[in-house]
C-alpha cells in the first residue's frame, strides 16, 4: 500500500488528521479537503482509499508517517484516550498487552479518561 503516499498526507490542521493530496480516478472528493470524516461506531474516523473500505484514520497516519501498520502484536494507542484526536503527537504504537491495561483501567476509573497513561506501562 506504498501508493496510499500518492493520495493522502498526515495534516495536523485538518480534523481528521489527512488531506488528499491527489484525485483517484472517477473519485469525487477534492485535492487538498479532509479526508477520512466519516465517524464509525466505535467512534474513530474512517474512510477508503485505492478500493480499501473502513481504513481507521490513525492507523493511516501511523503508515504515513512511520511506514509501518499496526499488527498482531501492536495497537495504536490514542494517548489522550479522545479517538477523534489524530495529532501525531496523542498517537504511538503500543504492545496489545498494555493497551488492554491502559484500557481496562479507564473503564473502571472515569477521572483518569483524557489523561495520558502512557508512564504506567510495563
Amino acid at each position: 500500500m506504498v501508493e496510499i503516499k500518492e493520495y493522502l498526507k498526515y495534516d495536523p490542521t485538518s480534523k481528521t488528521g489527512l488531506r488528499w493530496i491527489k484525485r483517484a480516478k472517477y473519485s469525487k472528493i477534492r485535492e487538498g479537503s479532509e479526508a477520512f470524516t466519516t465517524v464509525n461506531g466505535e467512534g474513530y474516523y474512517t474512510g477508503g482509499v485505492l478500493g480499501k473500505r473502513g481504513l481507521a484514520a490513525h492507523q493511516v497516519i501511523m503508515f504515513l508517517e512511520h511506514g509501518k501498520w499496526s499488527d498482531n502484536d501492536t495497537n495504536i494507542h490514542h494517548k489522550d484516550g479522545n479517538k477523534l484526536n489524530n495529532n501525531l503527537n496523542n498517537l504511538e504504537f503500543i504492545s496489545k498487552r498494555n493497551h488492554k491495561l491502559i484500557h481496562s483501567h479507564i473503564d473502571w476509573s472515569p477521572e483518569l479518561k483524557g489523561k495520558d497513561l502512557s508512564k504506567f506501562i510495563i
